[in-house]
């Protein structure tokens, strides 16, 4: 093939189910593009090959209205013969799924990473557009350490149920449960997805894999992700809430946003957003990434060990049921309001411990007393066992109230919550209502030196009223 539309042909970039990507270049100004192509011929009959051909431009020029330094941009939708195409900019770089088949990357570029792909994909949902088909493949990595979200265009048309005879269109890997079900969508199912994304870079696996697609699905729509492989991830074991809220099987339980989302993850790794892009790590000697591929085996470097005395801001999960999301920002759940507990940063500090005694403590009787003069070491974090949420007063919701109201606990050695005093106040009403519910929740005590010490730390509540 010489020419598609207006655009010369200079070669072929990648194949997927859904066709060809090719390198072009628009004669006219000069530009190098990469051109997606689809033949109808392969999407049923005539009927079905106009319904889809109508339906790609359609959200071809949905994708088009995006413009984000993060999304590829579409230049051009078209037809030519009975081949389907669409032009859009060129990225001279790999795929992330290129590059996980090389190597694994540290926590700080996974952050780093999905901090774009959040940020990209936000900025898409508010303006109505929801991608439907995340995946590594599909985040495209720039030489100078930028990514990009590809596929804005073909999406939808990807994650719909057409197949042809023994191949499954889509990535159902990644699908939420929800687009598994063909059940209505919103962000919130490239939430899901961009979690699948974030698991893999941090772990090399998928929290789901199967050998068949039925197991797969199955797996999506009704078992509980496996996390275990965070135990090999620096702070691993406390990006479990998070993962287990960004899982969750229906949307209303996720977070409201990717930001939030990432937002969490971060915070629960112990690290800021401040850190440079490690793009060398990524794009030594991978090809170009505007083509379809798979991922390949990977291979699993050693990880980057944190510093002996950083404690970890976030609680585990509970055995059974998942608990709410640790974020700043929060997320609406269900009924006219909602409250989300987020553990603030900087860490949980020993504020008391029993005297050494080696006969055993009666529990509940021993009492803290302050660390001795230049003692500030940090005790391991307390894990959540246990929380209860608070509740909107009448007044404050028919008030509209709308923000955080951040509490100082004080957790002794058995992980009750002694003492509770407000820092922020948002209302006296919200106040009052916040303290009594963090009274209520308890914790696997926090370690110093494997012994159980009291902690102090700070807890935000955020209550949102759902519009």
């Amino acid at each position: 093939m010489e020419q598609i539309g207006p655009y010369q042909i200079i070669g072929e970039l990648g194949r997927g189910g859904m066709g060809i990507v090719y390198r072009g270049l628009d004669p006219v100004i000069g530009r190098t593009v990469a051109v997606k192509t689809v033949h109808s011929s392969d999407l049923g009959d005539s009927v079905e090959q106009e319904k889809l051909k109508e339906r790609l431009f359609r959200e071809a020029k949905s994708a088009g209205i995006l413009s984000h330094p993060g999304i590829v941009t579409i230049y051009q939708a078209g037809q030519e013969n009975d081949v389907l195409f669409i032009a859009m900019e060129f990225i001279d770089g790999p795929n992330l799924a290129e590059a996980l088949a090389r190597t694994k990357p540290s926590v700080e570029l996974t952050l780093q990473i999905l901090k774009q792909a959040a940020e990209a994909l936000d900025y898409a949902h508010s303006k109505g557009v929801i991608h439907r088909d995340i995946k590594p493949a599909n985040l495209l990595l720039q030489s100078e350490g930028r990514i990009k979200v590809a596929d804005f265009g073909i999406a939808k048309l990807a994650a719909t149920n057409l197949t042809k005879t023994g191949t499954t269109v889509g990535s159902p890997a990644y699908m939420s449960p929800e687009q598994i079900r063909a059940m209505p969508m919103d962000g919130r199912a490239d939430q899901y997805s961009l979690a699948i994304v974030a698991y893999e870079m941090l772990t090399g696996l998928r929290p789901y894999d199967s050998d068949t697609i039925t197991s797969l699905v199955f797996k999506v729509v009704f078992e509980q992700p496996d996390l275990s492989k965070l135990e090999n991830v620096p702070g691993g074991m406390n990006m479990q809430p998070v993962f287990l809220k960004a899982l969750a099987k229906t949307a209303p339980e996720r977070f409201p946003t990717c930001m939030a989302f990432w937002e969490a993850l971060s915070v629960a790794a112990g690290m800021g957003a401040g850190s440079q892009l490690e793009s060398t790590l990524l794009l030594s000697g991978v090809g170009n990434a505007n083509g379809p591929s798979s991922p390949g085996g990977k291979t699993v470097a050693g990880t980057i060990p944190l510093n002996a005395t950083r404690v970890e801001p976030q609680p585990e999960p509970p055995p059974a049921k998942p608990p709410e999301e640790p974020s700043r920002r929060g997320v609406m759940l269900g009924g006219v309001g909602a409250l989300v507990v987020a553990l603030a940063g900087g860490g949980y500090w020993m504020f008391g411990r029993k005297t050494p005694d080696p006969k055993p403590e009666d529990p509940g009787k021993g009492k803290t007393v302050d660390p001795p003069p230049g003692d500030g070491e940090k005790a391991t974090a307390p894990e959540l066992i246990k929380r209860v949420s608070a509740e909107y007063t009448p007044e404050a919701y028919k008030a509209g109230i709308q923000g955080s109201v951040r509490v100082r606990i004080g957790i002794n050695e058995q992980g009750r919550v002694e003492e509770a005093e407000v820092v922020k106040s948002l209302d006296p009403g919200l106040d009052k209502k916040a303290i009594e519910a963090a009274k209520k929740w308890t914790f696997k005590p926090a370690m110093l030196r494997g012994k159980p010490v009291a902690v102090r730390s700070q807890v935000e509540l955020e209550f949102l009223i759902q519009k």
